[in-house]
């Protein structure tokens, strides 16, 4: 045995109690960065399964005021569009208490059925009925904060005016995995900013805004970049004279 080998042996027995340690510690990095790994996996896959269950979008496009409702047909013949739902979305106050005011983003949705993108897995309650009127289902964050649960009453502030809203569900949306109202405001903050997916004829009525949308969400065929890319411009096209501020992948 070369003597190079022999000093090592002799210094492992002399030292063989930091020696242990040290193995110890680097079979304990070894197990901790293979959990990690295999809790990111399952992560991502029941992210892509949820996603996918619900129909979550390819990208939305966000138009400059308001068009009417028929823009939605002008979408849905692109080429490789394989859904499309057209929703009026506004921002309004929300009342906590006396002291206490949240941001609300009031979403239209339809009544007969789920939409055919961006659909709600419902926690507790239902969904949306045809003949409902000031009601909503209630993103699950703010309802977890506060406690708020079907029959709970909501009062937004529109164009100065409280109302009730009464909660009829709750439920978990893949738009709003974290409680985000924007890319501007990245931090999630559940007890602030609450989603209200609300018939939209009574969204539409609230702002007067009857028959008209300001997005559209689109789920396409095929996602590879490219082709996500060539559905945009030709989405953009279709809707023509159509002004259009945004659209996020």
């Amino acid at each position: 045995m070369k003597k190079i080998n022999l000093k090592l042996w002799r210094d492992i027995r002399q030292q063989k109690w930091q020696f242990t340690a040290l193995v110890v510690i680097i079979l304990l990095g070894v197990l901790s960065y293979g959990g990690m790994m295999g809790m990111i996996d399952d992560v991502e896959a029941s992210l892509d399964h949820t996603l996918d269950e619900l129909r979550f979008q390819d990208f939305v496009v966000t138009l400059e005021g308001t068009a009417p409702e028929s823009v939605v047909q002008d979408v849905a013949g692109v080429e490789n569009v394989q859904a499309v739902t057209g929703r009026l979305v506004m921002d309004a106050g929300l009342d906590i208490s006396e002291d206490n005011q949240a941001r609300a983003r009031l979403v239209g949705m339809p009544t007969a059925a789920q939409p055919a993108v961006n659909q709600l897995y419902i926690q507790e309650g239902r969904y949306l009925q045809e003949g409902d009127g000031l009601v909503a289902v209630v993103d699950h964050h703010l309802a977890e904060y506060y406690g708020y649960g079907p029959g709970t009453v909501l009062h937004p502030i529109v164009s100065g005016e409280r109302i009730d809203v009464e909660i009829v569900g709750v439920a978990v949306s893949p738009e709003y995995l974290m409680a985000v109202a924007s890319a501007e405001n990245v931090l999630p903050l559940p007890s602030g900013f609450a989603v209200l997916f609300m018939p939209q004829a009574e969204v539409q009525s609230l702002f007067g805004a009857e028959g008209k949308i300001n997005e559209l969400n689109v789920l396409l065929g095929n996602r590879p970049p490219g082709d996500v890319d060539r559905a945009i411009a030709q989405v953009e096209e279709a809707l023509g004279s159509t002004p259009v501020r945004s659209v996020v992948k």
